[in-house]
Parts: C-alpha cells; structure tokens; sequence
C-alpha cells in the first residue's frame, strides 16, 4: 500500500486517537452502569424504608378507629384522615421506584387495591357510627376486628413480600458493585498498556520508513555534489520517495545540462573562452578555428592583446581592467587579426568571476554588421542629400497637421530660415478665409489631397501668394500615423497654361474664322452664285470643302478636349428632356444616314433631365456618326433611352462589324482608331470618344460599350437624373445665357 508521508502522519495521530475514544467511551459506559447500580440501590432504600412506613400504617389506622368508636374525640378522625392520606401517598411513592420489577410492581399493586378496598370500608364505618349509640358502637367494635383482621394481615403480608424481595436485591448489590469496580481497574490498566504498545510501535514504524528515506535524501545530495552515482531510488508513494524521484530528475536534468553546454560550448558559432586575470586564454571553443583561423591549442596561454589592433589594445586592457573591478561591464567592440592577417570587428561579452579569477567571454563577429551600418549611413547621406536638393517642398506632419520635418526646398519656397517652420502648423502657409482656422484648412486639406493632387493658393512669409499642388501621403511610423506631404510651386505652370489659352483663343479667332470663310466660299461656288462650273470644278470644290469642314471640325475637337482636360468648359445644367436631346440628335445626323443608306429608329421618351443638353447632343451625334460610318447600307441603328430611380441610360446600337475585345479597354482614349485604315476610309479624328467620354464624367457618369466581333456594337453612357455636385468640375444649375 502506497501511502504519502501525509497520511502516516495522519495514521500516526488518529490510530491513538481513536483508541482513545474507544477507550473513553468504555469507560463512559462502566461509568454510566455505575450511576446506574447506585440510582438503583438509592431506589431500592427509599422503597424498603416506605415499604416499612406502609407496614404500619394499616394497624394504627384501626387503633385511631377504635380510639374514636370509644371516646368519640373528633380529633381521632383527623388522625385517620392524616394516615389514610400517609398510606395512599406511600403506596404512590413506591410504584415508581418499582416500575423496573415486574414481580414487585405486581406486588404493589395488591398493596394499594387492598388498601383502597380498606379505606372505603373505614369511612363507611365512620358514616354509619354518626348516630349510633354506645351499645351499638360496642357491638361494632367487635365486628371491626373480626371483619377487618384479614384484610389488615392480606396487606402486612404483601408488604412483608414487598420488603423480603428489596432486602434480597440490596443484598445482591454490593458484589454486583464491586465487580464494575474490578472490571473499571482491569479496562484502564488494559487500555493505558495498548496505549503505549499502539504509540510505540507507530513511532518505530513511521521512524523506520521516514527518517531512513530522509538519510537516503542527504547522502544522495552529498552524491550530486560530488558527482558519485546515486542511490537506487527510494520505493514507496510518500513525499519523501517523491522527492527522491525529483531529486533524480534534478540530477538527470543537471547531467543533460552538462551535456547541452558542453555542446554548445563546442558547436557555438561565436567564440566562447576564458582568460585569467593577466588577459591570458585559459580555454577556447572550436569556433575560434572557424572564426579567428585558430585551433583552440594554438591560443592557450596567450594573451588576448598579442591579436588586437594595436589601436585597440590600450582600450581593451582599461575595459577589462574596469569588468574586473565591477564584475560586470557593458560589451565592448576590438579588431582582433585572424590567422590570414585580417582584421575582423568583434563584440565582446565579458564576466568577472571573483571565484574562479577569470574573465568568461563570447566574442561576436561584427563585421558584416559593420560594413551594413557603414553602408546604412551612405544610404542615409544619400537620401538626406536627395531630400535635401530636391526640386520639390517636402514636409512630414503629426495627425494634428503640426510641421515635423521640411527641406530646404521647402523653406525656399516660403522664404523661411531653415528650422523655422518645424513646430507649425502645416495650415498656415495657404490662403484662408477670415472665419477659417488654421486647423480647419489641415482638415480640408488632408480630406482632399491624400492620393490626389489638390491645387491651392499657398501664402509665402512676407505675404505674396502662389499657386501649388499639393500631394498627401500616410504612412506609419514608430510613433504611430504620420502624413507625407510634397509640395510644387506651379506658377509657371500657370503662366504656361495661361500662354496656352491664349494660343488657343489665336487658334480659335486666327485658324477657325478662316476656315469657315473658306467652307462658306466653296458652299457659294457650288451652289452657283458666282455662274456654272464645270463637272470637273465641281467635283474639285466638292473634295476641297469636305476637307475644310473635317478640318474645322478636327480644329473644333481639339479645342474641345483641350478646354475639357483644363477644366475650363463649364457645362450649363438646364431643365432638358430625353426625348429633345434625341431627336435633336438625329435631325444632325439625318442627311448623313441617308447618305450612307442607314435607317435610323428611335423611340417615343419622355423622360426629363437636368444636364448640358447641346453637350449630350454631341455626344448622341458622334456615337450616332460612328454607328453610322460602321453600319452596311439597308441596316438599321437603334437609339434606346431607360432610366432607372436615379439614372437615364442611352444606348446607341448597330449591327456593324464590331469591336475586338483588346480594343474595348482603349477605345475612349484619344487619337485611338480601331483599325489604322479608319483614319483615312472612315474620316476620323480619334478624338471623338474621348470628347464624349470626358463631357459624360463631367456630368459625374459613365461610358462604355458592350460589342461582340461581327454582330455590331452597343456604345452607351448613363448620367444622374439629378446634378451631383463634384470637385472636378462646378455645375451652371439653370438656362444657358445667350
């Protein structure tokens, strides 16, 4: 049975202790019996000296009567009363002290009916004698003794019955007391000698199995240290035996960590060694072989200082000096030279042992770590350098707006001194409003120019404005979220720009104006107003005013698409309808349908918008040409108009050659032909789809085009039913002005 040390202690106390009990509650009940023995002799006393009371009470109760019968004092009556109540008083008395003894009980019991029968006789006679006269008092007398003699002698015998079996009992009690007195010695003798016997023979058990397990645990922890074998382990399942089991855990654990820093010592990729107090070797791992070129052998009683640099040695030797003084000291960089006479940097980690009188160090090779931080701080000068030359202002700023960091382009920019915008806040440097804050124009600014190119005044420090574009990047940082902010001075730009528009106007008034005499010329020729031409003339001024009217229209696109990608061409929202925008549509493109045999069909809309209507007029024209140009004679184009809650959609549809699906993708991109020979056969710009594709985003919609190769095309573009508002182009809510 496996038991711990615990529950011996356990059984070492409670199996005295419950003899103990045992013996005190054999003791509680020889005590008790006792009581017992001597309630019932008390009993037994009380009951023989009433049982001797009652035996004469009968008797003087007759001679009271008589007394009375002769001199008939009332006080003889008194008398009787008081021994008839003595009587039933003792008999009361008794039943209770017998109520253990049948036999006696019985007894009793014919005590008190006989001497009730007697009391009832008495006082009949005492009743009766009230008005007798002395002769009949005397007659009655001597009838007394006769009638009442047996009943007097019937109830002295049951007494004397009563008194012989109590006087037997009590005579009985004094061996029965007097073998409880025997029986109580001989149990707490007997129980005192098992006591000790139990208490004894715990102690040698508990002694034997304990402090021999005990002895086993102090010369095993002499064993460990000394390194011997340990003892066999101690068999049992109490905590002594477990600790003997973790005792030999522990060595075996020791003996594994041995072995693990034997192999680490041997198998470490940095040298591990020591040296003595005069920085000689004392040991060396393999590594040195490895690292320094050296077998372990060739450095032992070296010193460390024949190896350094001699620009290290006097560094070294104040280093280790100051280890050995303090025990420990932060690590220490050298150039230690290998056995091929390089030089390598090497980290060291040193440890004074006062009780050994050695230095415990591990050498780290450094040297690519070296070269990477000499190569990081290139890199940095670099970067500081292009950051610091670059063409373009450079900002770094808290989430709260605040200026962290700028260049030099930077401060030029706004006629700073260097250093003297960090700290401020980034809004500051553009225009605002009176009402606006410093803190509000950071938040419009980081809403609007995170990813995008937002262009704004920027207020330079002796008050003159410029334009900029400005760029806002996030990024994370040790510190958290940070922005990145680049910043251009585009005022030649703007006066680029500005020159640009004014060629565009000489283009408009010097090229355009022209061109239209030009057409309008030709249209006079042909229709006669300057006498008959030939069939030749005619043929020639046909070709020559086709011409001018393409070139007029290729002059009129290119203005177009300038003015929409500068976002100078307002769009002016009025109050249209889908129905009018088609049919104004088609009414351009009529004569030239009928000219190239295709028959147009259009649907009765009514659907009313807000939009630009001459702007989607042109962009239904040009997609009706296209489907136009593309479709064969006798074919049909098909105009559609579907709205949903929020959107109309038009969709221009012809059953022409179709479109090839690598040339969707580019199809709205400028001077983009699907085919090179459409340029010349099909007499286009290129430009077209993407006039229409930029006047449809800037009613904030969409354009495309669902074409499968040889069974036509669909072109379509949907646009808001109401106006949105944007940042790339404002809206001219209302009718067009004249």
């Amino acid at each position: 049975m496996q038991l711990t040390l615990t529950r011996k202690a356990l059984i070492l106390i409670f199996v005295p202790l419950v003899f103990e009990l045992v013996f005190v509650s054999v003791l509680l009940y020889f005590l008790g019996q006792s009581e017992t023995e001597a309630r019932a002799e008390e009993m037994r006393r009380r009951a023989i000296a009433t049982g001797g009371r009652l035996l004469l009470v009968p008797e003087q109760m007759q001679d009271v009567l008589t007394t009375y019968a002769k001199t008939k004092e009332p006080e003889r009556l008194k008398d009787y009363a008081k021994l008839s109540e003595e009587m039933k008083s003792d008999i009361d008395a008794l039943r209770p002290l017998v109520e253990g003894d049948p036999a006696q009980a019985q007894v009793i019991w014919r005590v008190e009916n006989r001497a009730k029968q007697l009391s009832r006789t008495y006082d009949n006679m005492i009743a009766e004698w009230a008005g007798s006269d002395k002769e009949k008092l005397d007659a009655a007398l001597k009838d007394m003794k006769h009638t009442f003699e047996p009943a007097i002698v019937s109830i002295r015998k049951d007494i004397r019955d009563f008194l012989d079996g109590e006087q037997k009992l009590e005579a009985l009690a004094p061996s029965s007391a007097g073998k409880l007195r025997a029986q109580f010695k001989q149990i707490i003798a007997g129980g005192v000698v098992f006591n000790i016997i139990v208490a004894l023979g715990l102690a040698l058990w508990f002694s034997k199995v304990s402090v021999r397990g005990l002895r086993t645990l102090m010369d095993n922890s002499r064993k460990l240290s000394e390194g011997a074998p340990l003892n066999p382990q101690i068999k049992g399942g109490d905590e002594i035996a477990a600790l003997d089991k973790v005792f030999h855990r522990m060595a075996e654990a020791l003996a594994e960590a041995s072995r693990k820093e034997r192999a680490v010592f041997e198998k470490a990729v940095d040298v591990i060694c020591s040296l003595d107090a005069d920085g000689k070797f004392t040991r060396v791992n393999p590594a040195s072989h490895k690292v320094w070129g050296y077998q372990p052998e060739e450095l032992l009683r070296r010193d460390v200082v024949e190896f350094l640099h001699p620009d290290d040695v006097r560094t070294t030797i104040d280093v280790q000096l100051a280890i050995q003084k303090e025990g420990s000291g932060a690590p220490y960089e050298n150039r230690f030279r290998c056995k091929d006479g390089n030089y390598l940097d090497m980290l060291w980690t040193t440890h004074w042992s006062q009780i050994d009188n050695a230095l415990y160090c591990v050498a780290h090779d450094i040297t690519d770590r070296k070269r990477a931080e000499e190569a990081i701080r290139s890199s940095e000068a670099r970067i500081r350098f292009i950051i610091a030359n670059m063409p373009v202002g450079l900002v770094l700023l808290s989430p709260q707006g605040e200026i962290e960091l700028v260049n030099s382009a930077m401060d030029d920019m706004f006629k700073f001194e260097p250093g003297e915008l960090v700290g401020k806040p980034f809004g500051m440097l553009f225009q605002r409003k009176a009402d606006q804050s410093e803190v509000e124009v950071w938040e419009t600014l980081r809403e609007r120019a995170i990813g995008h190119i937002h262009e704004r005044m920027a207020e330079q420090k002796d008050g003159n404005t410029f334009p900029s574009h400005l760029t806002i990047r996030e990024y994370d940082s040790k510190d958290g979220l940070k922005y990145m902010g680049i910043m251009l001075d585009v005022s030649e730009r703007h006066e680029i720009e500005r020159f640009k528009q004014e060629f565009l106007g000489v283009i408009s008034h010097e090229l355009r104006t022209p061109l239209t005499s030009i057409r309008g010329s030709f249209e006079m020729l042909l229709a006669g107003m300057f006498g008959e031409l030939t069939k030749e003339a005619k043929h020639v001024i046909n070709i020559a005013e086709k011409s001018s009217t393409r070139l007029i229209r290729l002059v009129n696109d290119l203005l177009d698409m300038e003015k929409l990608e500068s976002g100078k061409l307002d769009m002016f929202m009025e109050d249209t309808d889908a129905n009018a925008i088609v049919e104004t549509s088609v009414e351009n493109v009529r004569y030239f349908a009928e000219d190239h045999g295709v028959e147009i069909v259009v649907p009765s809309v009514d659907l009313p918008l807000i939009a630009d209507g001459e702007r989607l007029v042109q962009v239904v024209v040009n997609l009706l040409s296209n489907a136009i140009k593309f479709s064969e004679r006798g074919h049909k184009v098909t105009v559609e108009v579907v709205s949903t809650e929020t959107f109309a959609e038009f969709r221009i549809s012809d059953t022409g050659r179709g479109i090839p699906a690598e040339h969707i993708g580019k199809l709205f991109n400028r001077f983009t032909q699907v085919e090179k020979a459409d340029a010349t056969k099909k007499k286009g710009s290129g430009l077209g789809l993407a006039i229409c594709k930029a006047i449809i985003e800037e009613h904030h919609g969409q354009i495309g085009v669902d074409s499968e190769l040889g069974k036509g095309s669909t072109f379509w573009f949907r646009i808001p039913l109401r106006p949105q508002q944007g940042e790339k182009q404002p809206y001219v809510v209302g009718k067009k002005s004249d």
